[in-house]
């Protein structure tokens, strides 16, 4: 499809594609066409390539919006959803701007696979594209995250933690007694799938389904894109972080511990590693995937907020595309997790009662 000096791309050419994505000072790994592949094999995920060329036939502009549909049915039909995970990819000058907002235009008005709405989580500070959303409809909203410099030596990165994390990783790191391993078969891939899924049922959160954790392995893993962790203590595994690389920096991206181990510091020591991992390789960043919204109380953000990282506030765009399935799914959401919560919450308290 052509729009004046532009024309726009659903498929391209895999190494100008990643040489686009790596050159590019803004480019992050949820544009690279490996996280594409990862989304585009995996169950429930449907990634959506636009791509602006301009007339000599060059990428000016990215959006890469996955549909997620976890559900069949009427569900499906109040869950459809669009998560841009690392937003829009332009240059900050007239004629990047003018790329996206073509972009935006063809997105908008041909978009045929019918999301309730389109999320665009912002990796970066995109206020220069503000003006330009908004007048396309996206709602702006702040949402937080925390970014961790790494560094050497690690007592650096241990003196920016909050007291009680610094005093749990030199607990650790003179008893040892969670062993850290770094996975490197498919085996060990189901194993942190495994803990996952304990760890989000017991919070009532949705979980990816397990294609796109073995997709990420067999995709990522060899161009070493990925790390997968896991933290055992005696002979149980216990925990697990997967972790994103590219360029200078690790991405948090799923992470979870068997809740009967709780009592262990055993989200601080795997994460220790991970840090300490990264500064050893090169790496400069953690970035940890977002903290919530400000005004909301949300308990990972409290976790996160003990590693000493930057706190920063990129916030992210919302475009509804059907208000009413928007609203009546959000009010079922809420309704039933809080069900579900209260109902688990009482039924522990019944069994604490007969132990």
């Amino acid at each position: 499809m052509h729009t004046e000096n532009y024309s726009i791309a659903h498929s391209l050419d895999k190494q100008s594609w990643s040489d686009f994505v790596f050159q590019h000072p803004y480019g992050n790994i949820f544009h690279t066409p490996e996280m594409y592949d990862v989304f585009l094999n995996s169950q429930n995920h449907t990634p959506k390539l636009f791509a602006a060329m301009n007339k000599s036939g060059r990428i000016a502009s990215i959006f890469i919006p996955v549909l997620l549909n976890h559900h069949h049915g009427f569900h499906n039909f109040l869950t459809n959803r669009c998560v841009s995970y690392g937003s829009l990819l332009a240059n900050q000058d007239d004629a990047g701007i003018k790329s996206t907002e073509i972009l935006l235009n063809q997105y908008i008005k041909h978009i045929n696979f019918y999301p309730i709405y389109t999320e665009l989580r912002n990796i970066i500070d995109l206020t220069y594209l503000r003006n330009l959303l908004i007048k396309y409809k996206f709602c702006y909203y702040d949402y937080l995250n925390y970014v961790i410099p790494l560094e050497k030596p690690f007592e650096n990165m241990l003196n920016r933690m909050c007291r009680s994390a610094r005093k749990s990783i030199r607990k650790e790191l003179r008893n040892k007694t969670i062993e850290i391993e770094s996975v490197h078969s498919f085996e060990k891939v189901s194993i942190c799938y495994d803990i996952l899924r304990s760890s989000y049922h017991y919070n009532c959160v949705p979980l990816a389904d397990k294609s796109l954790f073995l997709n990420s392995f067999r995709i990522l893993y060899p161009k070493n894109m990925i790390k997968f962790t896991l933290a055992k203590y005696n002979d149980d595994y216990i925990a697990t972080s997967i972790d994103l690389l590219y360029k200078d920096t690790i991405y948090g991206w799923y992470g979870g511990f068997i809740r009967q181990y709780s009592k262990l510091p055993v989200n601080i020591i795997i994460m220790w590693h991970v840090l300490t991992w990264g500064a050893s390789q090169g790496f400069k960043w953690y970035d940890f995937g977002g903290a919530g919204k400000p005004d909301e109380k949300y308990g990972v953000r409290d976790f996160k907020a003990k590693f000493g990282g930057n706190l920063v506030n990129y916030g992210r765009f919302l475009y509804i595309h059907s208000p009413i399935r928007y609203h009546i799914g959000t009010i079922m959401y809420k309704i039933l997790r809080s069900a579900i919560l209260y109902f688990k919450s009482n039924l522990r308290s019944f069994f604490s009662v007969l132990i």
